[in-house]
Order: C-alpha cells, then structure tokens, then sequence
C-alpha cells in the first residue's frame, strides 16, 4: 500500500511538472509573438514537438485561457488570443495609474546601486540593438518597472500590476516592432533613471507617465 501512494504521489509531481512546463514553453511564445493572435494551437502538434503527452498540453491550456492569452472555443479549439485595441487601452490607463503611484512612493527608496544596475542594462541594450538583438532591451525594461513597484512596499498594489504582467509582456514585444522604438525606449529609461537619482519626483513621475503612453501609442500602432 505504501509502496502504491508513493508512485502515485510521483505521478503526481511528475504531471505538475510537465504541464508547468508546457505552459512555460507556450506562454513564452505568444508573449513573444512567435505565436502570432488568432493563430490555431493544436494539442497533438504542441505534444509532439515538445515530447510530452497531450493530458499537461491540455492542463497548459486552462491556465493559459484564465491567462486571457489563448481562447477556447468549443468544437474549433485552441486559439492565440487577438490583441484588441480597448483591451490595450484599458490596460495602460491602470498601468499608469498603478507605477505612478508606485514610483512616488518608492522614489526615496530606490538605491543607487539598484539604478546602477539598471543603467548597466541599459548601456549593454545600446549596444545589442545595434547588433540587432533586442532581448536584452526587454529585461532593462522590465527591470526598471519591477524596481519601481517592488521598492514601494506596496503589496496589494503589486498584485494588481502582477494581474497585468504577462499580457504586459505581450504588448511591450509588439512595440518594438516599431521602428525606432526600441532605441527610444532606453533613452527614456535612462531619462527616467537620471529623476530618481536626483529624487525629483514631479520630473521623475512626468518622464514614467509619457514613457507609458507612449509605449502604449506604438503597440495601438503596431496593431
């Protein structure tokens, strides 16, 4: 009987874990845009190209529909959910809202080795992009943001943003398929970082506050 439960329990761990990493692998995919919106997820090809069985494709599925990333529709199937410019609207006005207040609270606690960090990202970005790699513009963007909200020890207000985040992801991919727009986002960064350091916070806020928007202006525009 014991013998019975443990291979049971491992069975159990075991399915976790490939379904954990199925959605792992599919969520990277369409916040990258690799999966394009609208386009078709077929369990048995998903399956076969990633070696695992259809049950963790099929649990993978679920999180990723609670996700708002893919939709299901009955008798069709799986589908990369479509980008709709209200959704990415509405997302952005409580983006802003939310790291604005973020960054009010947290300017003062925000460490000068945390923005050396993040400038550090940034510079190394500038080089990559000119040798037409943007991946590491992505993580300097996203660190600056993390830091903003973790610094403000606001719990509840970075679950909200956390609600957000990966449909965030989504979106700030699409945006740099606009051109130019990378390189403009790390000036801005860099102009954003320069506020904190000085602590200016009215000059610091604005710079976030137009960042957004205008992060927000070239996804509606990739769309």
């Amino acid at each position: 009987m014991k013998s019975k439960k443990g291979t049971g329990e491992l069975n159990s761990v075991s399915s976790v874990s490939l379904s954990e990493k199925a959605y792992g692998l599919i969520r990277d995919a369409i916040v990258s845009c690799r999966l394009k919106p609208g386009e078709p997820l077929v369990e048995a090809k998903i399956a076969e190209q990633i070696n695992i069985s259809r049950t963790p494709i099929r649990e993978a599925f679920k999180k990723l529909h609670n996700d708002g990333l893919i939709v299901i529709i009955p008798t069709k199937g799986a589908f990369v959910a479509d980008i709709k410019r209200e959704d990415v609207e509405e997302m952005f006005v409580l983006r802003e809202v939310l790291e604005c207040t973020a960054l009010q609270v947290s300017i003062s606690k925000i460490g000068e080795k945390d923005l050396a960090e993040v400038e550090s990202l940034l510079i190394q970005a500038e080089k990559d992009i000119e040798a037409g790699d943007f991946e590491i513009s992505v993580v300097s963007d996203v660190k600056l943001h993390e830091l903003i909200i973790e610094r403000s020890g606001y719990r509840r207000l970075a679950q909200f943003i956390d609600v957000l985040k990966t449909q965030q992801l989504r979106v700030r991919y699409l945006g740099t398929t606009v051109t130019g727009r990378t390189k403009r986002s790390i000036q801005e960064h860099k102009a954003i970082v320069k506020a904190i350091l000085a602590r200016d916070i009215d000059s610091a806020t604005e710079l976030l506050r137009t960042h957004i928007r205008n992060v927000r202006d070239n996804v509606l525009q990739a769309l």
